[in-house]
């Protein structure tokens, strides 16, 4: 399917089961391979991977691995973020940045390796019954627009029931958050328990992230659709050995200088 959103993923198996949603894993393997661990452990058979896979850490090749191993672990729909476009060809950040300096080090690092946007069956967005899950929000293809004001809530609460959706899933701010829309004012919930997604409302629910959680633990989130409840799940894992990474490969390469290093580990303790 094919619409504003680019392409859809449709899921109505999926409906009534429980759903693992996480992203931004930013080139983190650590935090990607215990997060995919505890999704395991916790018996979620369905995986939506909301996007950015690379960029910010230094392990992009076991990134990779570890969304391959995905497929075959778990019923899985990968969908494709920002930071994608740097990967699949014809997007590049702004020169001089670190951001910069972090994509044009990663694409050395994939020179030999297949194309990412050829190694997996991208799509933008996925729809479980009334659940509409996309890397930044539910407005249209392309469209990063950030959803952190109430104002922004709003409009992406009236975009999910334009579409016939209660509830909709995203990432891209890096903060886990939770919002029950239903009448005024959005209403944030605290993230350090589970929400019913009780009839008769809308939600605006965020995944957080698993590989540069920006003042945060890293996170992912459980959709029960079963229950009807959601549940934020804070995601330990080897910290230091994602920076050890980082320094490991500035020792390797001049395209990671110390202020662009420095700038890669700020979010991290």
């Amino acid at each position: 399917m094919t619409d504003e959103l680019g392409r859809v993923a449709l899921r109505p198996e999926w409906v009534g089961r429980r759903i693992a949603v996480l992203g931004d894993v930013h080139s983190n393997a650590h935090a990607f391979a215990s997060t995919l661990d505890a999704v395991e452990r916790l018996a979620i058979g369905r995986v939506i991977f909301n996007g950015d896979l690379l960029t910010y850490g230094c392990t992009p090749l076991r990134c990779i691995d570890l969304l391959e191993s995905l497929s075959a672990r778990f019923d899985a729909v990968f969908l494709a973020g920002n930071h994608e476009a740097f990967y699949f060809g014809g997007t590049t950040p702004a020169p001089g940045g670190p951001i910069g300096a972090s994509v044009q080090w990663t694409l050395e690092m994939l020179a030999d390796q297949p194309l990412l946007k050829e190694r997996f069956e991208w799509r933008d967005a996925c729809v479980v019954g009334d659940v509409l899950v996309s890397h930044a929000n539910p407005f249209s293809k392309l469209d990063w627009r950030y959803l952190n004001s109430a104002a922004e809530e709003i409009e992406a609460a009236q975009s999910l029931r334009s579409r016939g959706a209660r509830v909709g899933v995203f990432g891209h701010t890096h903060r886990a958050r939770c919002t029950r829309m239903s009448s005024g004012e959005p209403q944030r919930l605290p993230v350090d328990r589970p929400h019913h997604l009780g009839a008769g409302t809308t939600w605006i629910l965020n995944s957080g992230s698993v590989g540069q959680p920006r003042g945060e633990d890293a996170a992912w989130i459980e959709l029960d659709l079963g229950a009807q409840t959601t549940t934020v799940h804070r995601q330990p894992y080897n910290v230091q050995a994602h920076l050890d990474a980082i320094d490991a490969a500035a020792q390797a390469s001049p395209t990671l200088t110390p202020a662009t290093v420095r700038w890669l580990k700020r979010y991290f303790p």
